[in-house]
This record gives C-alpha cells, sequence and structure tokens, in this order.
C-alpha cells in the first residue's frame, strides 16, 4: 500500500488536499522518508490521527523512518512567477 493511501484512509480522502514525499539521508546518514501533507483547515488534525498515521507508516523499524510536516491549505502562499 503507498504511502498516500495510507494518509487519506487514516485523515479522509476529502480532507488530503496533496501528499509530496522525498526520500533523503538525514545528517546521521540514517534513511528518512520527509511527507508533506496539506490538508482541509476546516477540519483540525487529532493527537490521535497523527499518532495512528504514524503507526501505519513505520512498521518496520528496517524501513526509513517517516518524518512528517502538516499544513492547512489555508497556510499555503501562492507563487507566482514573475
Amino acid at each position: 500500500m503507498s504511502i498516500e493511501t495510507i494518509i487519506r484512509r487514516i485523515l479522509g480522502e476529502e480532507r488530503v488536499r496533496s501528499v509530496k514525499t522525498e526520500s533523503i539521508v538525514n545528517f546521521d546518514n540514517e534513511s528518512i522518508v520527509r511527507i508533506s501533507i496539506v490538508y482541509d483547515a476546516g477540519t483540525a488534525i487529532t493527537e490521535d490521527e497523527m499518532t495512528k498515521l504514524l503507526d501505519a507508516l513505520w512498521t518496520d523499524a528496517t524501513q526509513p523512518f517517516p518524518v512528517i510536516d502538516f499544513q492547512e491549505d489555508t497556510d499555503i502562499e501562492p507563487v507566482a512567477a514573475e
């Protein structure tokens, strides 16, 4: 199951606006996956949902550790090319 599918199942399809992932090596030379989630600001993400999400994404200690950034869709600044 993909990372995005897991996120959408736990947080709800209608609430998740976008998901971006990037696999990198951190300063300790360990593999991590950086996950950016943009969600509908109308419904806050609870601590319980964050815990469920982390537990679902990191089921095996041999997998890269997920580092998750949550961002409300109202916090996104529009960017225009000039």
